[in-house]
């Protein structure tokens, strides 16, 4: 393991026992996988560009809206972290079913809307099981059974907004492009079998036409 690898690990473990000293969970509780694997994606210098306290709160108040599913689609929260800098930025939180596209298409919507994304922080494959209420009770790194929903955990920063229209109108144009984004990625998979079939066909024809030529000296 590398000194870097070490130095991260060090901090994801920081983050971890600051939340075992605000929350009294089991030690398997599925926060402390989320946890590791949200913050595994920061790059060492982002890690440690805040404090601890920080980048456990952040956690905390991400972990209280992804780990209770409130929609079939797109869960999208939008809020001003109250220890946040002073105030210099807001959190675009969205969690929904892992598909491709989805985090291009909510930068580019957001750019559209003419705000700055500042930071991001990408969670894919998130392998999770939810109960009848739609709570995580269960995470997994990997789902080698393909047993567990993927899902993906987005966190993004953005300018400081305090207008609550503001915040509603961005929501509603988020919530839109994920749904057009999910609407086309369900109907890739037979659109691409169609052009595949389209293919072959053409492969036959080809054929069909090569043998047509060599033969027509033959019959004229």
């Amino acid at each position: 393991m590398s000194k870097l690898q070490e130095s991260r690990d060090h901090v994801i473990h920081d983050i971890a026992a600051y939340l075992k000293g605000k929350i009294k969970v089991p030690k398997n509780h599925p926060i402390f996988l989320f946890s590791r694997i949200f913050y595994g994606t920061l790059a060492y210098e982002d890690l440690i560009s805040r404090p601890v306290e920080e980048l456990g709160e952040t956690l905390l108040t991400l972990w209280g809206h992804v780990s209770q599913q409130k929609s079939k689609m797109a869960d999208i929260y939008l809020y001003n972290p109250e220890s946040s800098h002073h105030n210099t930025y807001t959190v675009i939180a969205i969690c929904q079913r892992d598909m491709p596209f989805l985090v291009d298409s909510t930068i580019m919507e957001i750019n559209r809307l003419g705000f700055s994304v500042r930071f991001v922080i990408n969670t894919g494959h998130l392998y999770v099981q939810r109960d009848k209420s739609q709570k995580i009770i269960h995470m997994f790194a990997d789902d080698t059974e393909g047993a567990c929903d993927a899902e993906a955990v987005i966190y993004l920063e953005i300018d400081y907004i305090e207008d609550p229209n503001t915040l509603t109108m961005i929501k509603e144009n988020l919530t839109r492009v994920l749904s057009d984004v999910a609407l086309a990625v369900s109907g890739w998979s037979s659109m691409l079998q169609k052009v595949e079939g389209a293919i072959r066909d053409l492969i036959k024809a080809s054929d069909y036409l090569e043998k047509m030529n060599w033969m027509s000296p033959l019959i004229s």
